[in-house]
């Protein structure tokens, strides 16, 4: 089914404007771009900031989902299928915040918004509102967010009218072709279930959830994390953007964000009150042979650390991403954490960056890359012709003499996760 694209210099909105046309009698399929727009429209009612630069687009579908109980899948088949495009045409792999969020590197890259009209309770034509960061990250950080752009993240410029002509293109062939379970399937692979992690309410009294599926009708399913074994875990069901709850690691959350890392025989504990900086707030550093001895009073430091910063523990659990520490290996080490009231949690770096060639860090001149599923730090330098190449790659050096090699794998480490 191919999708007839129209281009605009400017309108209020992209959806606005395809409902006007469905109005008018304009029959689906069709879609329509503009370059700017001047009342971009969010969930909730809100305003989506759209600068010239980024793509605006709105695909108007017949819609074949007939049942009104099938709504909230379309919103989250919707974010599966610009994720998987962003794959097949930029070799990048977003991620989900459900339901129709998408991020990278923890910053919103775009959004989604899904509208019809219903009769007879029965949806009608399908108007799916696309936004995305391509040249431009506006911003957002008003709101608690910061925004990332594809340009930043491939380091080129885009052209965004031939991208929406490859999405639309791209539409045309999977909207009615990808069925419910590829939807859940896909969704699995975008959102690094079950490591997300949700959050009811803030300081000591907040609880914490973990994703643990996709119910059919793309409802959202979250398990409460147990303090212990004889605590009953409470379910929960979520069936539309308007819950009220937030994502621990994507978006505007008061968590702090907690990494341990085992590298080259040493063991480091970082927290960040904020996970855009690049140095944490307080680091421990022990030697892996120190471990058994010296852990418990470095988590006791980091309890009174998250105090000092007014963070009050969530739901009395906090996790923590971890990386070269053996979730079974290390029973000791994982033991020491859970009596503390922390959680440690195996950081997903695949598949999700496996066909990224690295990540460069701000204000460093290190780069973190991924081989073979494992990560690899190395410090750049200047070229014969004056661009960047790796050197002498991971350092087996002492470690006080890297402090910035230390901050840059704990820094990266967060980034990939969240990536």
């Amino acid at each position: 089914m191919d999708i007839p694209l129209s281009f605009f210099e400017s309108l209020e909105s992209t959806s606005s404007y395809a409902q006007k046309l469905l109005s008018e009698g304009k029959k689906a399929p069709f879609a329509i771009q503009s370059r700017k727009q001047t009342k971009g429209l969010g969930q909730r009612g809100k305003s989506w900031t759209s600068p010239k630069g980024n793509l605006y687009i709105s695909i108007v579908l017949p819609n074949a989902h007939k049942e009104l109980k099938e709504r909230s899948l379309i919103p989250l088949k919707a974010a599966c299928l610009v994720s998987k495009w962003l794959v097949k045409e930029l070799d990048l792999h977003p991620r989900i915040k459900w339901p129709n969020d998408l991020y990278f590197a923890g910053k919103k890259l775009g959004g989604i918004l899904c509208q019809s009209s219903v009769k007879s309770f029965t949806w009608g034509d399908l108007v799916i509102g696309i936004g995305l960061n391509v040249n431009e990250a506006p911003d957002i950080s008003d709101v608690g967010y910061q925004s990332i752009s594809l340009a930043q993240i491939a380091n080129k410029f885009i052209d965004v009218k031939k991208l929406a002509e490859s999405l639309t293109s791209y539409w045309s062939k999977e909207w009615f072709e990808t069925t419910e379970h590829q939807v859940r399937e896909h969704y699995r692979n975008f959102s690094s279930m079950p490591f997300n992690l949700w959050q009811d309410g803030e300081g000591r009294n907040a609880k914490v959830y973990w994703e643990s599926g996709i119910s059919p009708d793309g409802s959202l399913l979250l398990m409460e994390r147990a303090i212990n074994a004889q605590q009953a875990q409470r379910r929960l069901k979520l069936s539309s953007a308007n819950h009220g709850m937030s994502n621990v690691f994507l978006g505007k959350s008061t968590q702090p964000f907690l990494v341990a890392c085992k590298w080259q025989g040493f063991f480091f504990l970082a927290m960040y009150a904020h996970r855009y900086k690049l140095r944490p707030d307080s680091l421990y550093r022990l030697g892996w042979d120190q471990v058994s001895s010296d852990l418990k009073s470095a988590l006791r430091a980091l309890r009174e650390s998250i105090d000092q910063f007014s963070m009050g523990l969530v739901g009395n659990i906090l996790p923590v991403l971890s990386d070269g520490i053996s979730l079974q290996d290390d029973k000791e080490v994982v033991d020491t954490f859970s009596s503390f009231g922390f959680e440690l949690c195996e950081a997903p770096l695949t598949p999700r960056l496996s066909n990224l060639a690295g990540l460069d860090l701000p204000n460093s001149r290190v780069r973190l890359a991924v081989n073979e599923s494992r990560l690899e730090l190395n410090r750049l330098s200047n070229g014969p012709e004056g661009g960047e190449i790796m050197v002498d790659g991971p350092s087996r050096e002492g470690v006080d003499d890297h402090d910035e090699l230390v901050h840059c794998l704990l820094h990266g480490l967060m980034l990939l996760a969240l990536g």
